[in-house]
């Protein structure tokens, strides 16, 4: 089954390192970006119900949508098992960090900027590590 990987950020140049990042990583080769959560969500609508799987890099604090509400829109969708979230933020707030944990749908969390060693171990643990071939 496919991955399509996104960075959902309202920085730019942050959107194009984190593509160099996961392409390094050997993520994606091509993800995709949006600067505002309500592209990424309308996105995401139109591939709903389609066999891939979706992984997110979403970032916390975005002007208009953040990040959080982002989440509690895709939380009422029926996606929850084809949907992974990586928040990536700036944020060293641990009240974040533990938000985050209550989310089924968020994989880890990452502080920027993001290292390519971080990358890698979301892949290698789970929930992660079954949708990416890591032998």
């Amino acid at each position: 089954m496919d991955v399509c990987v996104m960075i959902v950020d309202d920085d730019h140049m942050f959107n194009l390192m984190a593509k160099l990042q996961l392409a390094h990583a050997g993520i994606s080769a091509h993800p995709y970006t949006f600067t505002d959560g309500n592209e990424a969500l309308s996105f995401i609508a139109k591939h709903r119900y389609s066999s891939t799987r979706i992984l997110l890099f979403l970032d916390i604090n975005m002007p208009g949508i953040s990040g959080w509400q982002v989440l509690d829109e895709l939380q009422q969708w029926d996606i929850l098992a084809k949907i992974r979230v990586v928040m990536v933020t700036s944020s060293i707030d641990s009240a974040d960090q533990r938000r985050a944990k209550t989310y089924p749908l968020v994989a880890g969390y990452l502080i920027k900027p993001i290292k390519l060693e971080h990358l890698l171990s979301l892949t290698r643990a789970a929930p992660l590590s079954a949708w990416f071939d890591n032998s």
